[in-house]
């Protein structure tokens, strides 16, 4: 951009100014609740490119989280961060179970699948998948979608 197109363009606000004036603009349009069809998910790709890990700006709790999914969603993420409560937990009501999701969830670094930005692997191109995989998109919306509402 010329300089003084891009003089106008800031109105003399200095450029970290003019760069989160933009990032306030821009987030407006950005939907990374919504589950999408496609294999890459733009939130993740958003949030790859920018460096967030949401772990750091939010913790899933019982109010935040837990008591706004169903049962069954709440015994999978119990599952995945503490298997060895979930026969004892599934005995529970949902109220006792999303308290003590809280707690043993606590340092262990779980995110709901909406939250994961995969920051850690490089997407691998031309991988192939396997015959499972050719049916796990329909739960994995399924489940983002439970994740989605919640958050």
């Amino acid at each position: 951009m010329p300089r003084l197109a891009s003089a106008n363009l800031r109105g003399g606000l200095p450029q970290d100014e003019l760069v989160r004036l933009l990032a306030v603009c821009v987030v407006a349009t950005v939907d990374v609740v919504t589950p999408r069809a496609a294999q890459h998910q733009p939130g993740t790709e958003l949030a790859q490119a920018v460096g967030l890990d949401m772990a750091t700006w939010w913790k899933p709790t019982a109010d935040s989280y837990f008591r706004h999914v169903s049962k069954a969603v709440l015994l999978e993420a119990v599952a995945q961060f503490a298997p060895e409560y979930v026969n004892r937990l599934a005995k529970l009501k949902k109220a006792d179970i999303a308290s003590e999701a809280e707690r043993l969830v606590e340092g262990t670094g779980w995110m709901p699948a909406v939250f994961e930005t995969g920051h850690d692997t490089e997407p691998q191109e031309g991988a192939q998948g396997t015959a499972n995989e050719a049916d796990a998109p329909e739960e994995a919306t399924k489940e983002e979608a439970a994740h989605a509402l919640a958050a």
